[in-house]
């Protein structure tokens, strides 16, 4: 029984957006998809829906950092 929330359709759309809309942050991602930043997040880190995100290349983003230590965000 599956008891996601999201679709494996869905995820794939996701992972394809990661891979190839690297002007958009994982933040505008989630957001577009109503979905929390972290959901997002553990599928570009390969966490969660691995094996759907393993077959995407995410090895041209860079993940961005919530806090900035020089900016004295903390």
């Amino acid at each position: 029984m599956n008891n996601s929330k999201i679709s494996e359709l869905t995820i794939h759309t996701l992972c394809s957006m990661i891979q190839n809309c690297l002007n958009l942050s994982l933040k505008v991602i989630a957001n577009q998809y109503n979905l929390n930043y972290y959901v997002v997040r553990e599928i570009y880190r390969g966490h969660t829906w691995k094996h759907v995100s393993k077959n995407y290349d995410f090895s041209g983003r860079k993940e961005q950092n919530k806090f900035h230590k020089n900016k004295g965000d903390w």
